[in-house]
């Protein structure tokens, strides 16, 4: 059989174990959307910031040299004069440089400047200039120009810087190079400069690569992130782990990525282990599943407590009603709440104060009857087990000529008799339990003072007579009693004594025999 308690827990636990999984798993879902959510914004939004950054530190470049450039062409009106007119131009040529000088001086990250001019138009004289130092921190110094006769077209290293935004016709960012020159890792803005379809030669700056890799480098992404620069092909311009122009790179599965496109056309790449990037989301599953656990285990305690509480009293009604069943109506009900079953409860104590009236009362004489008798007996026979001391007597009394009364003169006449024997016995012996177990059947077990007293007291019922007044007619009978006394030691039982006392009744029923008379 299942118990109540059991259904109730079940069913409860059943019911905060859904809950908590359809509470547990929707938080758990909300939190893992929006932590990755807000973890993506904030990857995305931390290489927009380095992207910006770069961009800064090249559009600086980009701008002084467009600068250069507008000066230049502004100042050129005609290239045929411009290349023939030698003086003409060592005269330009000399502003140009000086103007250059002070916007490069301004430029932080720039390592050199340099003007070139067209060599297939201009072949005397003054050819272009270049200023360079040696490291950010150092001062600009003029250097030779290089000869770019000596070198391939498609030397990038040596003169890629002249013949790619040439060929380009454009504007052009060099991919990062060690240029052989002047030893130093940079990149380069480059623009041909084109007066009426002619090309006058280039203008261009170059920056120290270095600055934008200590950039890159520095990044503070997460913990194990990190992010590099890629061409508009995808082609590596910087990669801590890869080399220029590394092609078809693919990011590992365990690492998310997100671009940002560069005004120059490149692309910054920031790149994070997944378990950087979602540390925060994992963190905030294992606090939501912690808090649905304590929380389903707060209630669990609090179910199994209240439960207890529901339940202890329909427990304690079950163990009284096993008990009474037993015959043993010496129970209490200790834990009796404020509702339904506290007023069962109730009902059931009330019942109970009164079930040994029903139980153990002789319904004519008021005397303990004969379950209550048996009930004592019980309790004697596991005293006797107990205490080595114990004593006690036992008096058994018979209405004498009881049957013959009821015979003769009606029922209503012997009823009283046995009323009026009753009394007469409690009279006598108003201390020790008295029982009806029969028709006209007593037993008075003796303890205490009623048994130090048992003789006194056994003389005086002997003396004794009943007498009771019906219709003018007064009945006299007397009382046939025997006194049984426990022998420590020898009685096993109570039936010994019992058969003693009853013995001795009989006996004493015999010598009264037809002893009764009407007046």
């Amino acid at each position: 059989m299942v118990s109540i308690r059991t259904k109730l827990i079940s069913l409860t636990s059943a019911g905060i174990f859904l809950t908590a999984i359809l509470i547990g798993g929707v938080s758990i879902w909300r939190i893992t959307k929006v932590t990755d959510q807000n973890s993506a914004n904030a990857l995305q939004l931390l290489c927009d910031k380095e992207k910006d950054r770069l961009d800064s530190s090249l559009g600086a470049i980009r701008n002084s040299v467009d600068s250069m450039k507008d000066v230049l062409l502004s100042s050129v009106g005609d290239v045929q004069v411009f290349a023939k007119d030698r003086a003409y131009r060592e005269k330009l040529t000399k502003e140009f440089e000086e103007l250059f000088y002070t916007i490069a001086y301004r430029t932080s990250s720039a390592v050199s400047y340099y003007v070139r001019y067209n060599s297939e138009l201009i072949d005397d004289g003054a050819k272009g200039f270049l200023w360079t130092k040696r490291s950010r921190f150092a001062s600009f110094s003029e250097m030779e120009l290089t000869d770019i006769s000596q070198y391939d077209s498609f030397d990038i290293e040596h003169v890629g810087w002249y013949y790619v935004p040439v060929r380009n016709r454009r504007a052009t960012w060099m991919k990062p190079y060690e240029n052989k020159n002047l030893n130093i890792y940079m990149v380069s803005y480059v623009v041909p400069l084109y007066v009426r379809g002619k090309l006058l030669g280039i203008v261009g700056m170059d920056a120290d690569f270095t600055i934008i890799i200590d950039e890159i480098n520095n990044m503070n992404v997460y913990e194990d992130g990190f992010a590099y620069i890629t061409d508009e092909q995808n082609k590596i311009i910087y990669h801590k782990d890869y080399v220029l122009g590394t092609d078809g790179y693919e990011k590992p599965k365990d690492m998310q990525e997100v671009s940002a496109a560069m005004n120059n056309g490149w692309n910054v790449v920031v790149t994070v282990p997944k378990k950087d990037l979602h540390a925060e989301r994992d963190r905030m599953v294992l606090i939501t599943i912690g808090l649905v656990v304590f929380i389903g285990a707060l209630f669990m305690i609090i179910t199994s407590k209240m439960t207890n509480r529901i339940v202890t009293p329909l427990i304690e009604l079950k163990a009284a009603t096993e008990r009474i069943s037993k015959g043993d109506f010496d129970v209490k009900l200790t834990k009796v709440n404020d509702d339904e079953i506290g007023m069962l409860a109730n009902t059931f104590k009330q019942t109970l104060r009164s079930l040994p009236d029903y139980l153990y009362k002789d319904a004519l004489t008021g005397l303990r009857n004969y379950s209550a008798y048996r009930r004592l007996v019980t309790q004697i026979e596991e005293r006797m087990k107990r205490e080595a001391n114990l004593r006690y007597a036992v008096i058994t009394c018979d209405i004498n000529q009881l049957k013959q009364i009821n015979e003769s003169y009606g029922k209503e006449v012997g009823d009283q008799m046995i009323v009026a024997s009753a009394k007469q016995i409690c009279h006598i012996y108003d201390h020790s339990p008295v029982f009806r177990i029969g028709d006209d059947e007593f037993v008075i077990i003796l303890e205490n003072s009623d048994y130090e007293n048992k003789d006194t007291l056994l003389q005086q019922l002997r003396v004794e007579t009943i007498c009771i007044t019906i219709h003018d007619k007064e009945f006299e009978v007397p009382l046939a009693h025997g006194m049984g006394i426990y022998e420590a030691g020898k009685d096993a039982n109570f039936m010994e004594v019992f058969k003693r006392a009853d013995s001795a009744m009989i006996e004493h029923k015999r010598q009264l025999k037809n002893r009764f008379r009407i007046i």
